[in-house]
């Protein structure tokens, strides 16, 4: 296989920094301890988001308020009269 792929990149275009090391134990995800930690960051890093995005609407909906308030009434139209 290093021959074919050898083959089709030109040798000028690859810099090996380090060569490759082969682990001694075999290497296998840990599932639950993934899930756990997926569940954990999650609950922790939603609910301060979640805060963030309810304050940051209720600044935007009173500033909204705030402006359709303090707008003049608009002209009466003129009676003929």
């Amino acid at each position: 296989m290093g021959e074919t792929i050898s083959a089709k990149i030109p040798s000028n275009r690859v810099l090996i920094h380090d060569p490759p090391v082969v682990a001694r134990v075999p290497v296998s995800p840990n599932v639950p301890r993934n899930l756990l930690s997926g569940i954990a960051y999650g609950v922790v890093f939603s609910i301060p988001c979640t805060l963030l995005l309810m304050w940051l609407l209720h600044i935007g909906s009173t500033k909204r308020a705030r402006s359709h308030e303090s707008a003049a009434p608009p002209p009466l139209p003129p009676t003929g009269g």
